[in-house]
């Protein structure tokens, strides 16, 4: 049995008791807190765009620091390290640049992982999304590699899936462009064999999400921009129930 203040220290300890591995170990998750960026004028609109930034607040400052730190630089680049938030955000928009929304894909102790979606307002807009993943016990930017075995046959797997979904893209643009644009199917292949010749061999990562189930990663199939409504993220999800041999 048990004596008083022993049970007290073991309750006490509870929950830093590691259960299995690392990743196990308990940490409250993360508040998501939305900041409110500057208002920004595009110089070609009379309008005033406003929008919300995601803060990390893990109750612990340094580790909070190091996630805002590292978001600022992925989001809005090299000439930004050390600076403020709203400093970095204007900086980067210059007027034509804007954060539109962000959601928070998963937050569950110790990871935290993030989308912001912004657009630069030009001539022709673009607009595109950032994903980024935090450790909420250190405040380290994760990867890919931080999280899984990327050998050899795990590379395999990713370049077999990429190519059995950007074939079957292919087949559904084929018939796009031959309704669209009045071609024969022989046309029609032409140009969309043309249009992603560049991808057959080379996959362009945009990022990665965390989930409940394991992660989800994004290779985008990019267009010309009188061609952008065709563009396409091929999305493979790695679970571990399916792959566990592959996560760290």
């Amino acid at each position: 049995m048990l004596h008083k203040s022993a049970l007290i220290l073991v309750c006490l300890l509870a929950p830093f008791v590691v259960h299995g591995d690392a990743h196990s170990r308990y940490f409250s998750d993360a508040e998501i807190v939305a900041h409110a960026l500057p208002d920004v004028q595009h110089i070609a609109f009379s309008d005033v765009f406003s929008a919300d930034y995601p803060i990390v607040k893990t109750g612990n400052q340094s580790v909070d620091s190091l996630i805002l730190a590292h978001s600022i630089v992925v989001v809005f680049g090299n000439d930004c390290v050390g600076m403020s938030l709203d400093d970095a955000y204007l900086k980067w928009s210059d007027s034509t640049g804007l954060v539109w929304h962000y959601e928070a894909v998963y937050n569950k102790s110790p990871y935290v992982s993030l989308r912001i979606d912004c657009e630069w307002l030009a001539a022709y807009s673009t607009q595109w999304s950032t994903y980024l993943n935090f450790s909420t016990a250190t405040g380290e930017l994760l990867t890919i590699h931080s999280l899984l075995d990327s050998n050899e046959s795990f590379s395999q797997i990713i370049s077999n899936e990429y190519s059995r979904q950007l074939q079957e893209y292919k087949k559904e643009l084929v018939g796009v462009f031959a309704e669209d644009n009045g071609y024969s199917d022989e046309e029609a292949t032409k140009d969309v064999s043309e249009l992603l010749e560049s991808y057959e061999n080379e996959l362009r990562f945009i990022g990665f999400s965390i989930t409940e189930k394991g992660l989800v990663l994004r290779y985008g199939v990019f267009f010309p921009h009188y061609l952008k409504c065709y563009d396409k993220d091929i999305v493979i999800e790695i679970t571990r129930e399916e792959y566990p041999q592959y996560f760290l």
